[in-house]
């Protein structure tokens, strides 16, 4: 029996996931072994066989009902699926077994993450009254918050902390990474540089280095972030981020040709920025011979999608990249106002439900200029109003799918069986505008209208649809765009790998907007 349970362990170690399973199964039709069963659920939601896992979980948690190990990987499963309902109760009987004050910050997270803002603000206040000079909680609780974007609250807790421990390295580098997130760029500089004083390893400053690097850049400091990235190369050379970042710094300067070489260096989140610098450079030969590598072997990959459109309009050439050629073709426009009546559907309601969500003026990973949006899934907000209007948009985009049936497209040929709506509000004030983009994690996207302003005349406030993107430079004098004045009351839809943008507008009403991705799982 040990020798079969060492095998089992080795096929898991050796990642070989597709062994380990028929090893584990073959095991437990006549022993029974917890470690095995949860290497067995593991190896499952590796292979994304989810349903699988999560039933080879819950048969074991009914032979070992205390093992909390199992119970964890469980409620990581309905996280991936997100299934935040099972995730809750999983952690609440943990907190219930154990008291661990780990579980609570979970719980608290699984809450937030299902956009319950309430009770999980409610566990984490409970947790740092009852323990408000725990340095370990306040940092963890910190954590939390950074993830679900509620920065200056974070820094209330961190800089607490390190009031309470001074020098402590871990809080530090928590507290200048929150700072920056808090644009407070000058505190989390001098933090960053009190660290490289204060720690006798250097081996690992790269990671130091590259954060200062991107300060610089936020500070408009390009001189100084070179330097800083350079600094963090000499140490690691490979490392992916910093060769990512200096990438962006080279592409600012319009170093193309010197940004694509830390854009390949930079693993599989810098391919596309790589496509894009070989189209800037006009290197058509390799352009074309990496597009076909890539049509085999990322075919989804929306980003890559965008630029190969682009350059084949501009060029003049084929476009070999399957996942959606000529994305205008599949824009849809349409009014659902009368829909809504036929089911009491409440604009007002649907506002209402959007005050449940974090609010970020102008957030940094988004183009939103002049406006809000919101963090958090709107769709996660269950209310009667919300529950009709996703009803609607899932029937929306049904028939959308079904209306393009017969094109030739991995888009809709490959259309995703198993996805979720991600939903967020944005709404632009007076001169408020979006900058062309794209939604390079999803599958495809739609914008909801709320509210128009009704004295805003001409193009102002319209939605721009266009081929060209980001800094990509026109090789002709024009290039394929749509403009569309929307109504409130109108949806529309398109493929994600379709570059949009807000023209400004003035007006004494916000322009409001609920926008939505449909994200493959």
């Amino acid at each position: 029996m040990e020798n079969k349970i060492k095998n089992i362990k080795n096929s898991f170690k050796n990642r070989n996931y597709e062994e380990a399973i028929k090893e584990s199964k073959k095991f437990l039709e006549n022993d029974h072994n917890s470690s095995i069963f949860n290497i067995l659920g593991i190896s499952l939601a590796m292979l994304n066989k989810n349903n699988d896992a999560i039933k080879t979980f819950n048969d074991a948690i009914i032979k070992y009902p205390d093992n909390e190990e199992l119970k964890i990987n469980l409620a990581k499963i309905f996280t991936k699926e997100r299934k935040f309902t099972e995730t809750i109760k999983i952690y609440d009987a943990l907190c219930q077994q154990t008291g661990n004050d780990d579980y609570k910050i979970e719980l608290a997270n699984s809450h937030i993450m299902c956009s319950d803002y309430d009770k999980g603000n409610k566990l984490i206040n409970d947790l740092i009254e009852k323990d408000s000079n725990n340095i370990i909680l306040l940092n963890k609780v910190a954590q939390l918050l950074i993830k679900v974007k509620k920065f200056d609250k974070a820094v209330e807790y961190l800089e607490r902390a390190n009031t309470l421990s001074p020098g402590n390295i871990g809080i530090l580098n928590n507290l200048a990474i929150a700072y920056k997130f808090c644009r407070k760029y000058n505190d989390a500089l001098n933090i960053f540089l009190k660290l490289l004083d204060s720690e006798e390893d250097t081996s690992s400053h790269f990671h130091i280095y590259n954060n200062i690097g991107t300060i610089y850049m936020y500070l408009d400091k390009l001189d100084e972030a070179k330097n800083f990235f350079k600094r963090s190369l000499s140490i690691k050379p490979n490392d992916e981020s910093t060769n990512f970042n200096n990438g962006n710094l080279l592409r600012r300067c319009k170093e193309y040709d010197q940004a694509s070489v830390f854009y390949k260096k930079s693993g599989k989140i810098g391919i596309p920025s790589y496509m894009e610098m070989l189209y800037q450079i006009d290197d058509k030969e390799n352009f074309k011979n990496n597009i076909l590598k890539l049509s085999k072997n990322d075919p989804f990959n929306i980003r890559v999608a965008a630029i190969s459109e682009f350059a084949s309009e501009q060029w003049g050439i084929e476009n070999h990249f399957p996942f959606c050629q000529n994305p205008i073709q599949y824009l849809s426009h349409l009014n659902i106002g009368e829909d809504l009546k036929d089911y009491n559907f409440e604009y007002s309601k649907l506002l209402e439900d959007a005050q449940n969500l974090v609010e970020i003026w102008e957030p940094e990973d988004s183009e939103v200029k002049k406006g809000i949006q919101t963090f958090g899934n709107i769709f996660d907000i269950k209310s009667k109003n919300m529950k009709i209007f996703e009803s609607l948009i899932l029937n929306e985009i049904e028939k959308y799918r079904i209306s393009y049936k017969n094109k030739n497209s991995l888009f809709i040929n490959n259309w995703p069986e198993d996805f979720y709506l991600n939903g967020w509000m944005v709404s632009l004030e007076s001169n408020g505008y979006q900058n062309s983009h794209i939604h390079q994690n999803s599958w495809m996207s739609g914008v909801f209208y709320i509210n128009i302003p009704s004295d805003s005349s001409g193009k102002e406030g319209a939605i721009r649809f266009s081929l060209q993107g980001f800094d990509y430079q026109k090789r002709k004098d024009k290039s394929k765009e749509k403009i569309v004045k929307p109504k409130i009351g109108d949806i529309v839809l398109f493929p994600s790998s379709l570059f949009h943008s807000v023209i400004p507008f003035n007006s004494n009403e916000n322009r409001i907007c609920l926008a939505f991705d449909v994200i493959k799982k």
